[in-house]
């Protein structure tokens, strides 16, 4: 099954999926932060960082969105107001979701000389170093951040990589689940928690456990997210968590529920251009080959992807210890350094 969790680790596109998800993650930013007047009054009366903002978003929406240009107007909003930084966790957003770790770097060391007072800058930092494999800078950017603020906000995602590294070194499930139950799944608990952001995580470990045979503890930490993964309001906010949450309810015999996902899934593709619709194609190959594991439909899943699937042309593979060979005492002391650098 190392295609699905490929296919999943790095799905996305680069014109559909991800476009929309950015600018539906940060819609409640632009409100309450009042941005999005600047779309209801004359260009004309706008200050010139609004202008900035605007000419940046304008390249996410619409039918001539364009990834490439939405990238380099951030960079030039950047430039003019480098402490932007919901301006850069939107461009380094948009970088995840097309798979270029390489320049969300880029974006956060254009900015970094202006905001090294900030805690939050630190954790922005780290993560693009973590995806490109940069552990020990990472380690580094992330106990500066810690050292301003113990309880940053822009560190939680740290624990996804906590047990995921806890998985590859062996060590007893019972450490990985501990950091699913008392880090991971806590964050739902949290006034500011983006709930998408929490099941992405949460499901993407629990997957990782089921393959590798794991199935039991898998399902029983799936049970009680059943009813919140059923409801439709949290459905396609990330293409990602769609295809995980289609994984998750196939997996625990909701086929009825899983089904509608799928079938949501293909009316949100043929509704698009017929361009878009052909980079879909293959996004759409593998949620049928998600639902089809979920219902352990195995030979069906090598049928539906094919022997030349390839995740790879989805979008670059950003972050994984698999594939990098990292043996397991190494994998063990990347999860020991990760999870110290959050109390040291």
């Amino acid at each position: 099954m190392d295609g699905i969790m490929e296919g999943l680790q790095i799905a996305g596109d680069e014109g559909s999926f991800s476009m929309s998800f950015v600018i539906s993650r940060f819609k409640s930013d632009f409100t309450r932060k009042s941005s999005l007047s600047l779309f209801l009054l004359p260009i004309g009366k706008a200050t010139e960082y609004e202008r900035a903002v605007f000419r940046a978003l304008s390249a996410l929406l619409g039918e001539d969105r364009d990834t490439e240009v939405a990238i380099d107007r951030h960079f030039q909003l950047l430039k003019e107001f480098p402490r932007d930084l919901m301006s850069l966790k939107r461009a380094q957003l948009l970088c995840f979701y097309v798979g270029r770790p390489d320049t969300s770097l880029k974006f956060v060391q254009q900015v970094l000389p202006e905001n090294q007072d900030r805690n939050y800058i630190y954790g922005m930092l780290a993560f693009p170093l973590l995806e490109l494999g940069r552990m020990d800078e990472a380690e580094i950017a992330a106990r500066k951040g810690l050292a301003i603020n113990k309880n940053d906000f822009w560190f939680t995602h740290n624990w996804w990589h906590v047990a995921v590294c806890y998985l590859e070194a062996e060590a007893p499930i019972s450490k990985v689940m501990e950091v699913y139950d008392q880090n991971i799944m806590k964050e739902l608990d949290r006034s500011d928690c983006e709930p998408a952001e929490v099941y992405v995580n949460a499901l993407g470990l629990l997957l990782r456990l089921y393959v590798r045979g794991e199935i039991g503890p898998a399902k029983e930490k799936l049970t009680p997210l059943l009813d919140e993964l059923k409801n439709e309001s949290i459905w396609h906010a990330e293409w990602l968590l769609d295809l995980l949450i289609l994984w998750a309810l196939s997996s625990m015999n909701e086929i009825k529920a899983a089904e509608n996902l799928l079938d949501s899934l293909r009316s949100r593709v043929s509704s698009m251009d017929t361009k878009r619709q052909q980079v879909m194609h293959k996004a759409i190959q593998l949620a049928d080959a998600v639902y089809k594991y979920g219902k352990g439909e195995h030979k069906a899943v090598f049928d539906t992807l094919g022997p030349d699937f390839d995740g790879l042309s989805y979008k670059e593979k950003a972050y994984a210890v698999e594939g990098r060979g990292a043996d397991a005492s190494v994998a063990a002391e990347k999860a020991n350094a990760l999870q110290a650098a959050q109390f040291h």
